[in-house]
């Protein structure tokens, strides 16, 4: 039986890192990359999501946690 594993991102002032996170907490891979803040959020975000699917492929993750600082607009 294989362990469930996530993507973890933490988005920075000045970088985003990003990993693979098994059920028992143990990293798989990791990676950091500017935010390049200063091009606005929607650049942020295609940052992260160009980094991150190609590894949807070979981990197949049963979720995504995300970390920032400061307050968040879910909407």
């Amino acid at each position: 039986m294989s362990l469930n594993c996530y993507i973890a991102i933490d988005i920075g002032g000045a970088a985003i890192k990003y990993g693979i996170v098994n059920e028992l907490g143990n990293v798989l891979m990791n990676e950091e990359i500017p935010t390049n803040a200063k091009d606005g959020a929607d650049t942020v975000i295609k940052r992260i999501i160009d980094h991150i699917h190609p590894f949807c492929f070979v981990y197949k993750p049963s979720g995504i946690a995300i970390s920032t600082a400061g307050q968040v607009d879910f909407c």
